[in-house]
Parts: structure tokens; sequence; C-alpha cells
């Protein structure tokens, strides 16, 4: 990727720096009346939790919250980049039918995919530092983001 897209993308993230958080303890950033929550690691002190994407989901569900889906990407990535050191999960899959969907179920509404990407024979995709998307094998381990009412207490 040239250094001009380089900068784009990364402006891009950067917009949304100045959203005021109403969120409850415990999560981030007030995108459109959802919170996100980096899902703490059990086993570590101040990381965050790397698993594959159906653990990824289940975490999400298990704290009364929703796993990333569509028309948050901006605010994903400028959280992201504030608390990761790597990729994270995009809440995009490859459905039956060979469709990319947000975990949601919707149709992609939007096309963020990297130079080369997505692969046929990924299912699974992650955002990669910059906020592009990136075809992965679904068992492998990325961090993830959670969604939560901004209005709802987080279980930990």
């Amino acid at each position: 990727m040239n250094s001009f897209l380089l900068t784009i993308s990364f402006f891009a993230c950067q917009l949304f720096t100045s959203v005021i958080s109403t969120c409850p303890t415990g999560t981030a950033i007030d995108a459109y009346d959802y919170c996100f929550y980096p899902f703490p690691d059990p086993m570590t002190q101040g990381e965050y939790l790397q698993t594959n994407y159906e653990d990824a989901k289940r975490n999400c569900a298990s704290s009364v919250a929703g796993f990333l889906q569509n028309g948050l990407w901006g605010s994903a990535c400028w959280f992201s980049s504030q608390y990761f050191n790597g990729s994270f999960w995009a809440g995009i899959h490859k459905a039956d039918n060979g469709t990319w969907t947000y975990s949601d179920g919707a149709y992609l509404d939007e096309n963020n995919w990297a130079y080369g990407f997505p692969s046929d024979d990924h299912s699974c995709a992650v955002a990669n530092r910059v906020g592009e998307w990136e075809s992965v094998d679904c068992s492998t381990s990325h961090y993830f983001l959670c969604l939560i009412p901004s209005t709802t207490n987080v279980n930990k």
C-alpha cells in the first residue's frame, strides 16, 4: 500500500477521537448508543484476551454484549489503536452461501478490504492496525471488541 493510502486510512481512524463517552465503567467510547468493551484476559494483569472467532462471540454474549457489527468502523478503528497491539476480529465472516456478512447477519454495506483480500480459503476477517480488513482462518487467535448498549452495566 502506498503511503498516501496509509495516511488516509490512519486519518479516517483518528476522526473519532473527539467522541464524548457516556459509557459504563469498564468500557470506552460511546458510538451510536453503543460502547466498546475490550474483554480482559483473566490470566494476565492488564492485558486483553485473544481468542478464536466463535469464542470471541461467546465471550461477548456472556457479558450482556454483542459482537462488533456494521456501522461502527471508524470508532472501532480508533478504539483498537488505543488498546490493542495487533489485529482484532472485525465481526465479519463468510456465510454458507459464500457471501461476506457482519456477525449480525447483515450484508456488508461497505468495502474496507486490504489489498489482495479477501482470500477464498479463509472465512473470517480481522481489522489490521490501520483498520483494513484481512481474511483469516477463524480458528486463529486475535483481540476482539464487544458492543454494549451505553446504559448497560458490564458483567466482569
